[in-house]
């Protein structure tokens, strides 16, 4: 994923603006996601089913206020504090992405067979799969821009 991230200037005012950025849009779901880990891995004791379903919601819901957040502060960036990458680092960049998904698609298919709810599992990899390919044209598009 590094591979096709914008790469910061090194300029201190280029530093100083990212770093005012990830405070102000990460801040809050690295606090509450910190907060849900560390007291699910004390050993406390287990919550009512309620509780434990909020915090799990509230999990979730730190996890995408994160990549919500990380999303706008690359959009946010201005050519003054980032650098859009070159066409190899991104092809690069996409082409491990592409091999992740067709690994992990290949691994949840293979274990279809042995899964409680092998319907759903059959699906995960098929979307999986499907979420490969259309990096692929992603990486055919780009092709043709370079």
């Amino acid at each position: 994923m590094l591979l096709v991230a914008p790469l910061p200037r090194l300029a201190v005012a280029a530093m100083r603006q990212l770093l005012g950025y990830g405070v102000r849009r990460l801040a809050v779901p690295a606090i509450l996601g910190l907060a849900i880990a560390t007291w699910a891995n004390t050993g406390a004791a287990e919550p009512a089913p309620a509780v434990r379903h909020l915090l799990l919601g509230v999990w979730w819901l730190s996890l995408l206020a994160g990549a919500i957040g990380v999303c706008r502060l690359v959009a946010d960036l201005g050519e003054n504090a980032a650098m859009a990458p070159h066409g190899r680092r991104l092809a690069g960049g996409l082409w491990s992405i592409v091999a992740a998904m067709t690994i992990g698609a290949t691994a949840v298919l293979v274990a279809v067979g042995h899964a409680r709810r092998p319907v759903a599992t059959g699906a995960l990899g098929v979307v999986l799969l499907l979420l490969a390919g259309f990096a692929v044209l992603t990486l055919r598009d780009l092709d043709d821009l370079g």
